[in-house]
C-alpha cells in the first residue's frame, strides 16, 4: 500500500519522445517517481540521466523499449570504491494507479581514474491491452530502490 501512494506522486514526463506506430495511438506516459531519480549510498552519487525509447502496439499489446542512461560520481575522492552497484525498478501503472508490474533491476557502474562512471540499460516492457487507444491512460514509473545505508547507523537512504 505504501508503495502505491509513494508512486502516486510521480513526476512524469510527456509521451512525445516516444514514437508511435498507429493514427491515434499514444504511448503511456513515462517518468519517475519523485525524489527516486537520484541515490546518495556508500560513498557514491548516481542518477538516472533521463529515458529514451519507443513504443509500438502489435498483437492487443503495448511495447516498449525503453533506455536508461546511469550516471555516477564518487562523492569523496579518498573512497576507495572500483564500482557500484544500483538498485533501480520499473513498474506499470494502470489508469488507476495500480501496479500492474514491477520489477527490480540493477546496474553495475565502473568508476573511472576520476571518479566517474556510466552504465546504459535497455528493457522491453509489454503492457496487455485491446484498444490502442488507451493506451496514453497508463503510466510507466521509473526509480531507484531504497536501500538501507548499513555504514549510516542504518538509515534509509534515497
Amino acid at each position: 500500500m505504501r508503495i502505491i501512494a509513494f508512486l502516486v506522486v510521480l513526476l512524469l514526463s510527456g509521451c512525445a519522445m516516444f514514437s508511435q506506430s498507429e493514427e491515434g495511438f499514444l504511448c503511456p506516459k513515462t517518468g519517475f517517481v519523485a525524489n527516486a531519480s537520484t541515490v546518495i549510498s556508500n560513498g557514491a552519487e548516481a542518477r538516472i540521466g533521463g529515458f529514451s525509447g519507443e513504443c509500438k502496439f502489435e498483437k492487443n499489446m503495448v511495447e516498449i523499449s525503453l533506455t536508461l542512461p546511469f550516471n555516477a560520481r564518487k562523492v569523496a575522492a579518498e573512497v576507495a570504491l572500483k564500482e557500484k552497484k544500483l538498485s533501480y525498478f520499473i513498474a506499470i501503472l494502470s489508469p488507476e494507479e495500480d501496479i500492474l508490474q514491477r520489477k527490480a533491476f540493477s546496474t553495475k557502474i565502473e568508476f573511472d581514474k576520476d571518479g566517474k562512471g556510466v552504465s546504459v540499460e535497455e528493457h522491453i516492457l509489454k503492457i496487455p491491452m485491446i484498444n490502442p487507444s488507451e493506451a496514453y491512460r497508463y503510466k510507466v514509473a521509473i526509480g531507484f530502490a531504497k536501500t538501507i545505508d548499513r555504514t549510516n547507523s542504518g538509515k534509509e537512504v534515497k
